[in-house]
């Protein structure tokens, strides 16, 4: 599945492309402050001196190319140089899917520098006994009577 940036990054460069004539390709993107609406963040303020424009105006033109072109969008807002975008169940439904789809997900292959786990109990500087349940663990066995 095509990552939600790369996605944006599509749109936002086709519109800049198209409205000023200029090849930009990279874009600033973060997550939304949680005080404000929307899911993933556009920084403005990169692209005002190419494009010479007020931090507000240039947020809602792509904005609403944004919300007309992607079925990603639905619905966005402006907080000066930032344009906040709302991004749609399909979207999150869909990036679910992929996750679902992916047995291997979220597992990292297993190198050298992997950290090692052992199954044994040892007792550290500190510890003059072992702990009361790795003791209990070390008396399970038959019992003498």
């Amino acid at each position: 599945m095509e990552n939600i940036e790369k996605h944006l990054q599509g749109l936002v460069s086709a519109y800049i492309a198209d409205r000023y004539d200029l090849t930009i390709t990279t874009f600033e993107f973060q997550q939304t402050r949680k005080e404000f609406k929307g899911d993933i963040t556009l920084v403005t303020f990169p692209l005002l001196k190419p494009l010479k424009q007020a931090p507000e105006a240039l947020g809602q033109a792509i904005g609403v190319y944004l919300k007309e072109k992607s079925v990603f969008v639905t619905d966005f807002n402006v907080i000066k140089g930032f344009l906040n975008l709302v991004l749609s169940d399909a979207y999150f439904i869909r990036f679910l899917n992929a996750i679902a789809s992916t047995s291997s997900f979220g597992h990292r292959p297993i190198t050298e520098k992997a950290p090692f786990v052992s199954d044994r109990i040892f007792i550290t500087q500190h510890q003059q006994t072992p702990a009361p349940w790795a003791y209990s663990q070390q008396r399970i066995g038959p019992c003498s009577g």
